[in-house]
């Protein structure tokens, strides 16, 4: 039962730490686009 049970906690914990990191690169690939975006604006005033 409890190698049973580290199992479970060790895939809810494996799942979570997926979630978050995805979250994570998500939101600073998405901050580099915009950022990558902004230049391109200041390139194309100029």
């Amino acid at each position: 039962m409890p190698f049973q049970t580290t199992l479970f906690v060790a895939a809810i914990t494996a799942a979570f730490a997926t979630f978050w990191l995805a979250l994570f690169y998500a939101d600073r690939i998405a901050g580099a686009r915009a950022i990558t975006g902004e230049e391109e604006l200041a390139l194309r005033r100029k």
